[in-house]
């Protein structure tokens, strides 16, 4: 597998844009320092789809990331990695591909949370 170097001409979008506004990060920052406030995240989505028990459910997925979804993919490992973020199998936060299984933990649990919400509301 090679390693794309991203182009002089390709866009990256400011830090603050990829993740929301969090903190301005400096090449110099002291790590040590304690952490920012917690960040919510809203994702507006289209309706759920019912969930269909006889699709095949992808388990691997090998994917080209952009220069701007790599940067906010590792300031989510930071921050996992700096707070032991743990995974629902209580494995550590340790890499990237850990932090993006942490972050379709949580969807998963918001979009239960959210099917559940939807059949106990009154019709």
């Amino acid at each position: 597998m090679s390693k794309r170097k991203m182009r002089n001409d390709e866009a990256v979008q400011p830090l603050g844009t990829v993740l929301g506004q969090v903190a301005e990060i400096t090449p110099d920052a002291d790590v040590s320092q304690e952490m920012p406030p917690a960040v919510q995240l809203t994702l507006a989505l289209p309706p759920l789809a019912p969930p269909n028990l006889a699709a095949y459910r992808q388990r691997h997925l090998d994917v080209q990331l952009s220069g701007p979804q790599a940067v906010a993919v590792r300031r989510l490992y930071d921050t996992l990695d700096a707070a032991g973020s743990r995974l629902a199998n209580g494995k550590r936060v340790a890499s990237s591909v850990d932090a993006v299984r942490w972050l379709l933990e949580q969807l998963g649990q918001a979009l239960s949370g959210a099917a559940t919400r939807a059949a106990d509301a009154p019709t």
